[in-house]
């Protein structure tokens, strides 16, 4: 688990890739109730590398409130 951490804090403001990420499956937690999710016509996330889904997750993800 540290390893990811790591690797995110020295990227910085760069993208990790979605192996680092450990983008996977989700469930309840999922990249389209992410803070970080920005839907377009490539759904996108502004810390993970390539285009991701609204129904998968990774372990950057943090819950967007306003969305239920």
């Amino acid at each position: 688990v540290l390893h990811w951490k790591m690797a995110v804090a020295e990227l910085g403001e760069r993208k990790v890739d979605r192996e680092t990420a450990g983008y996977s499956s989700g469930g309840a937690e999922r990249c389209g109730v992410c803070r970080n999710f920005i839907l377009s016509s490539g759904s996108v996330c502004p810390k993970v590398s390539g285009p991701v889904a609204p129904m998968m997750w990774c372990r950057l993800f943090e819950r967007n409130e306003a969305v239920s």
